[in-house]
């Protein structure tokens, strides 16, 4: 997520798309129908332990919130920041990912079996999985932050990347570059932001050219497993990496935010419809037919938070990740 400030230093195209963004900001299996879906039509390249899902293992019976300005997908899990700042999390919990801080937030993000949120002073907490030190964030104030898979990175108020994490699973992804950043998203083993300047900077590994982005000047970015995707200021949707799945074959549209998953990817396009594309397995393709604010790809499942600010989920539901407070 941005800080209003820079929503309202924007042009008038970049206004839309950062008001649309103003609560964002976020990344097995082989078999299924891979395709694309709009409307009501129709997160490693090795085998997750993931897979065996524990469904016994859901959120506390503690009352959630019913409306919500963000929401992010991770795997198996979805957490979102309330109307009133408060975080809830939902789906598996097996590592902790439900454990949300108490407090008022300004934006959350879900990653593998961890998550990391903003709070309102601008320190950062995160929770779940720490076999790396993905969940022991740095010290200091922040306006965005990105959990990855067995990573997480933050932009900081002076506008530099910071990361952590990663441990032997080190790629390159913590070690961004120097220079002033708005945003940052975290894949598997990469990682890339938006400078300043509206340019894109990615780093990492590279098998499948997920660390070699387009030229051009972007708003808004999210990686996903090993790819990703962002939103130029024209409004273009471009996505380059893996395609083994069709996940970088992006339907026509002007779209205003994108959310890369880890086979999947997601987008709102200008008048608020949604759009889903790439592996087609667990319904996480099929779109409901309604208004979005913001949408989020995860492993099986995507979300989106409704005009009304409820949320609607669809998709892999074992775990729970798709029962929407």
């Amino acid at each position: 997520m941005l800080p209003r400030s820079t929503i309202e230093s924007t042009s008038p195209r970049g206004a839309q798309v950062m008001l649309a963004l103003a609560f964002l900001l976020s990344c097995n299996g082989d078999s299924g129908k891979d395709t694309f879906a709009t409307g009501d039509s129709a997160n490693d390249n090795s085998t997750d332990s993931d897979s065996d899902v524990d469904t016994d293992a859901d959120a506390d019976s503690d009352p959630l919130p019913s409306t919500f300005v963000q929401v992010d997908a991770g795997h198996y899990f979805t957490c979102g920041v309330a109307t009133d700042g408060q975080l809830a999390c939902w789906g598996r919990d097996l590592e902790g990912q439900l454990s949300s801080p108490s407090g008022t937030f300004s934006q959350v993000s879900a990653g593998r079996a961890h998550a990391c949120a903003v709070a309102e002073s601008g320190e950062l907490s995160c929770w779940g999985d720490n076999s790396f030190g993905q969940a022991d964030p740095p010290t200091g104030t922040f306006t965005q932050v990105s959990a990855g898979y067995w990573h997480s990175c933050g932009v900081t108020t002076s506008e530099s990347v910071e990361c952590w994490g990663c441990g032997s699973f080190s790629f390159g992804q913590c070690d961004p570059p120097g220079g002033t950043f708005s945003q940052v998203a975290t894949g598997l083993y990469h990682t890339c932001g938006i400078t300043t300047q509206g340019t894109i900077e990615c780093w990492g590994w590279d098998s499948d050219g997920q660390c070699s982005p387009p030229e051009g000047l972007y708003t808004q970015i999210s990686a996903g497993r090993a790819h990703t995707c962002a939103v130029a200021e024209t409004g273009d949707l471009l996505c380059w990496g893996d395609d083994y799945k069709g996940q970088c074959q992006v339907p026509p549209a002007s779209y205003l935010q994108v959310g890369a998953g880890y086979w999947h990817t997601c987008a709102l396009d200008e008048n608020g419809n949604g759009n889903c594309w790439g592996k087609f397995e667990e319904g996480q393709l099929y779109v409901p037919s309604t208004k979005f604010t913001q949408i989020s790809a995860g492993l099986y499942h995507s979300c989106a938070v409704q005009n009304d600010t409820s949320i609607q989920c669809w998709g892999g539901d074992d775990a729970g990740e798709s029962d929407a407070p």
